[in-house]
């Protein structure tokens, strides 16, 4: 029952919305241009099978309040950049951990040098940081909605 979780977590950041609202969120200022040009390029590289499907989606986003049309921009909103609040989550906790882990072992080493008791404790404290971290972080990327190159190679045009 646990591997069905991770895998519908896993199956709805894949949505091509959550790939278009996650290619938003990434990019400069957390804005995209309102430009037929870039959406149908968007539409194009993100997998969509007609334009139609790709304005739905944005409709669907715009609609929801997770993204706003302002200036000229589609720009996500607060609401939108909580979608991925898991994933900076699981980012945070990647760098905590393997922070924790690397000051840990350097910590098991002053001890080792300084011919100290108990040090093997500390330093398997450090290793099980480092695997913990390791493990978020491979837990975070499995689950960040894939984004085309392509897609994120028009966010700098």
């Amino acid at each position: 029952m646990m591997s069905k979780v991770p895998r519908k977590l896993r199956e709805q950041f894949q949505t091509k919305r959550c790939r278009l609202l996650y290619l938003i969120y990434n990019a400069p200022k957390s804005r995209i241009k309102n430009d037929p040009g870039i959406k149908s390029k968007l539409c194009k590289t993100l997998g969509y099978k007609s334009d139609g499907h790709f304005y739905y989606d944005l409709n669907y986003l715009i609609n929801s309040n997770l993204l706003i049309e302002k200036d000229g921009y589609y720009k996500i909103t607060r609401e939108g950049k909580e979608e991925f609040l898991f994933l900076y989550s699981l980012k945070v906790a990647t760098f905590a951990s393997l922070v924790f882990g690397l000051l840990a072992v350097y910590y098991y080493w002053g001890l080792k040098t300084a011919t100290l008791r108990h040090y093997e404790g500390i330093l398997l404290l450090g290793i099980t940081l480092m695997i913990a971290g390791v493990l978020y972080h491979i837990t975070r990327r499995r689950l960040r909605p894939h984004i085309p190159q392509k897609a994120k190679q028009l966010l700098k045009e």
